[in-house]
Order: C-alpha cells, then sequence, then structure tokens
C-alpha cells in the first residue's frame, strides 16, 4: 500500500513539474531574440503605424492613444506586443528597443491566450481586461490586416474604428442598427437622401470644396431627413444612432489611415473605392445588394461622411457635443447639421 502511495506521489509530482515547465517555457523562450530590427515584417508595420498616430490631436477632440496600452496578437506572425506599456514587465515580457517614443514588449502569445481574453477579436464595450496587473484594449488581427486594399480589416484602421467604440463612445446611446422596416416611400425616400450625399460626397471629393456648396447641401440634406422622420420617426431614429456611432468611428479611422498613408476612405469597399451615394439604389432594385446594406453597412459611410462635412462646415464645437452627450440625451449627426443650418 505504501509503495502504491508512494509512486502516486512521485506521478503527481512529475505531473506537476511538467505543468510548471509548460507555463513557464513560453516566457523563458520568449526573452530571446527580440530585436528591433530582428521582428517579423508585419509586426515592426504594426508598430509603425500606432507611432504615426499616437502623437496625433487630429483624431477626434479630447481623444488619442498617448494614455492607452494596446495589445495586439498578430495572428499572422504568432506574435504579441503590449504597446505603450505604463508599466514595467520585467519577467512577463521582452521589452523591445524600438525608435518610438513608447515603451513595448513582446509577451508569450500563450499567456495572452489565458488571461481571459474572450473568443472575439477586440475588447466589447464595458468589458475590462488586464495584463499582469496594467489596463489593456485588446486587439487581435492577421495577414490581411496589413495586405488588403482599401479594407477596414487594415491594422491600425481596425484598431482606431474598434478602440474608439470602447473608449470614446461609453455614454453613447448605441442601438444595434434598426428592427424595423421601410415601406415603398420610406425607400423612396431614403434615394433621395442618396442623392445629397452623392452631391456631398462629389464636392469633398473635387480637391477644393466649396463651402458655399456644401452649405446648399447640408440645407438640402436636412430637408430631406425632415421628410424621411416624420414619415418613420422610429426607424430613422435607430438608424441615426447607429450611423452616429459607427459613422463617427468610421471617420476616425479613415484620419488614421491617412496619417500612416493608408487607402482608405468613405464608400471603399474590398474592390472599390469612392463608390458613389448614387449607385446604391439602383444596385438594390436590380437585387445585387440586399436591404440588410442598405440598413447596417451604408450608414457606416453616410456618418463618416456627415463628420467629413462638418469639417467642411466648420461647425464650431461639434466633435464637443457628441463628448459631452449621455444616453438619456443623445445627439445624432443629424441634429449637430440641422442645427448649424437653421
Amino acid at each position: 500500500m505504501k509503495k502504491k502511495q508512494s509512486r502516486k506521489g512521485k506521478v503527481i509530482i512529475i505531473l506537476l513539474i511538467i505543468i510548471a515547465v509548460m507555463c513557464l517555457a513560453p516566457f523563458v523562450i520568449n526573452k530571446f531574440g527580440g530585436s528591433y530590427n530582428g521582428l517579423p515584417k508585419t509586426d515592426k508595420q504594426m508598430l509603425s503605424e500606432f507611432a504615426k498616430v499616437y502623437d496625433s490631436k487630429d483624431l477626434w477632440k479630447s481623444y488619442g492613444y498617448r494614455d492607452k496600452t494596446i495589445l495586439a496578437d498578430n495572428k499572422a506572425t504568432g506574435h504579441s506586443y503590449l504597446i505603450n506599456a505604463s508599466k514595467s514587465h520585467p519577467f512577463s515580457g521582452k521589452k523591445i528597443d524600438t525608435p518610438y517614443d513608447f515603451d513595448v514588449y513582446r509577451v508569450p502569445r500563450l499567456s495572452v491566450l489565458n488571461i481571459g481574453l474572450p473568443t472575439g477579436n477586440f475588447n466589447s464595450i464595458g468589458k475590462k481586461y488586464s495584463y499582469c496587473g496594467e489596463d489593456i484594449y485588446f486587439v487581435k488581427v492577421d495577414n490581411d490586416a496589413f495586405t488588403k486594399k482599401y479594407s477596414s480589416e487594415h491594422f491600425i484602421v481596425y484598431l482606431t474604428h474598434e478602440a474608439f467604440h470602447y473608449y470614446a463612445q461609453n455614454d453613447w446611446k448605441i442601438s444595434e442598427g434598426p428592427d424595423g422596416d421601410m415601406t415603398a416611400a420610406d425607400l423612396k425616400l431614403l434615394g433621395k437622401e442618396y442623392g445629397v450625399l452623392a452631391d456631398i460626397q462629389d464636392e469633398l471629393l473635387s480637391g477644393d470644396p466649396s463651402k458655399a456648396k456644401l452649405t446648399v447641401y447640408a440645407k438640402d440634406y436636412v430637408a430631406i431627413m425632415n421628410k424621411r422622420i416624420a414619415a418613420n420617426k422610429k426607424y430613422v431614429t435607430q438608424e441615426m444612432e447607429w450611423e452616429t456611432a459607427e459613422g463617427t468611428a468610421n471617420y476616425v479611422s479613415i484620419k488614421a489611415a491617412k496619417l500612416v498613408g493608408y487607402d482608405y476612405g468613405v464608400m471603399y469597399f474590398d474592390n472599390a473605392k469612392n463608390v458613389s451615394f448614387d449607385e446604391i439604389m439602383p444596385m438594390y432594385k436590380k437585387g445585387k445588394i440586399k436591404k440588410s446594406m442598405l440598413t447596417r453597412r451604408i450608414p457606416y459611410e453616410s456618418g463618416a461622411l456627415l463628420c467629413q462635412l462638418c469639417d467642411a462646415l466648420e461647425i464650431p464645437g461639434w466633435q464637443e457635443k457628441f463628448n459631452t452627450q449621455t444616453e438619456k440625451s443623445p445627439v445624432y449627426l443629424f441634429d449637430v447639421i440641422a442645427e448649424n443650418e437653421k
């Protein structure tokens, strides 16, 4: 009996040693190598893009990355990095001597995958995660984040869009998108709105937009939106909530893309860019796109365009209006433009 207990005890000890070695091995292996020049190309690109937006004060009023720690997991290379770390991580990370004005630690990917992160690819609003005592925003990307053209999945575009939701929109009223439907009359009015948005789009893309023309188009936009609200207030209000939340996030991600020299903008899709709003309704009527494209996808684009219109019209303090809103007192992009055109 004692021999059996002795054997069982040895087996348990051996198993514990194996488990300890397996847990510690990634941290030990992580300590080897790690010079900046020796990093994989896409890892260096990831850090470089972050560096180009790190100091920018132009993404959104009172918003930026200087006070945020990002845990970026590059699934393409199998490496994870704690970017802009505010604490030292001598055991849990390997400090990378980068040319940038923020601290970067490469951290063992195994540890990243076992700190309670969900199966998704980024933090969701209201969820908090930390790495070794440091609050983080995490994002997971793959090779598409560095190779695809015109893509919302490009690293800095994706990070900026999702992080803006997380950090800037906690007090905003955010719906899951319209849950009602549009009648034939509603669709006709929406088509007229797209026509006005196309005018705004063309003017902003002209290279030398006329503030006078944009003011006229802004008045046309307010007029058609008032008709849409009168015809189907519940649906259009839900649409404006979705458009404001996703459109502003798309707007800041477009600005981030420009800072790093990536070609991304309003009405960019995987196979085309600067698609006209005038093309949407004809394609829908021909059955080439589904109604969900109108209700859920296009508000990302219309919202970003309206943000650019606010910039071009030089509407004073328009971003601050969103920063001070609450769920009980929401602000929509339509409200800001309508108030400016009174």
